[in-house]
């Protein structure tokens, strides 16, 4: 966070979230970036790998060879500063939603979701967050020197109802 102000920052436009790499996509690298959300309108997740809708058919069409690393992930709210009852709002429960083939996150400061919802039906009451959740498929997943800030959970792997192909396997945390 202290290379922050020297850093590209990069703001979720409204209420879509960034990054929302598609069925097939292949060799992504996104690096060196301070990605954030906008406050004003929040989302739940930051950056999408996969989530299209239909999703992928097959482990052919799920998106493969993406890297994300040295970037600080966030909500708007997060500054660096410790957290108290008066900055606890977060308009952001997740950084990173993947189901994905062969994916690098490594060095990236994935900070600050924490707190409370700050939106919609369930705004006030404790949020479920994650820094990296994988709900359908991830395979060859390494994830490596993060450092991850997340009220309930850092890494989180499950779902439900999805195909009979879709599984987590080979994941290094």
């Amino acid at each position: 966070t202290a290379m922050a102000a020297n850093m590209p920052e990069v703001i979720c436009n409204g209420s879509t979230p960034l990054f929302r790499i598609a069925n097939s996509s292949e060799y992504w690298k996104v690096e060196r970036l301070n990605i954030t959300n906008n406050a004003s309108n929040g989302w739940q997740t930051i950056v999408f790998i996969n989530n299209d809708d239909p999703g992928p058919a097959s482990v052919a069409a799920t998106p493969d060879h993406i890297i994300f690393q040295y970037n600080w992930i966030h909500p708007a709210e997060e500054t660096g500063t410790d957290l108290t009852t008066s900055n606890d709002d977060r308009s952001a429960e997740n950084a990173i939603y993947l189901n994905a083939i062969d994916v690098t996150i490594q060095y990236n400061s994935i900070q600050g979701f924490v707190g409370k919802v700050r939106y919609g039906g369930d705004a006030g009451t404790r949020m479920t967050s994650a820094g990296l959740l994988m709900t359908s498929y991830a395979e060859n997943i390494l994830m490596q020197y993060n450092l991850v800030e997340a009220w309930t959970y850092a890494v989180f792997s499950g779902g439900s109802s999805v195909g009979d192909w879709t599984v987590t396997e080979g994941t290094t945390i």
